[in-house]
């Protein structure tokens, strides 16, 4: 009994190591409606300078770190370009 039950624990092993992992597929930044997140946003919208999704926000430079329990919602711009341009 013991050689059975090793030989299929070998063989359930096995196959699993033969397939490949399922990794998400890169965007294609000239897609026609890329999925917009957090980290692409400023590309999408070159007229924002900060963007938020309520949790984080980003700048051309980077992201903050996100708080304890935030549940992010949808990225919106919080600080649009000619924003800045106005005050002058």
């Amino acid at each position: 009994m013991r050689v059975i039950l090793t030989g299929v624990l070998a063989l359930s092993l096995g196959s699993g190591l033969t397939r490949a992992p399922t990794c998400a597929q890169p965007q294609d930044g000239n897609a026609p409606n890329p999925e917009v997140h957090l980290y692409n946003y400023g590309q999408i919208d070159l007229s924002c300078r900060q963007w938020s999704d309520g949790c984080r926000t980003c700048t051309r430079e980077g992201c903050s770190n996100i708080g304890p329990a935030c549940q992010p919602k949808e990225v919106r711009c919080i600080a649009p370009a000619d924003a800045q341009e106005k005050g002058k």
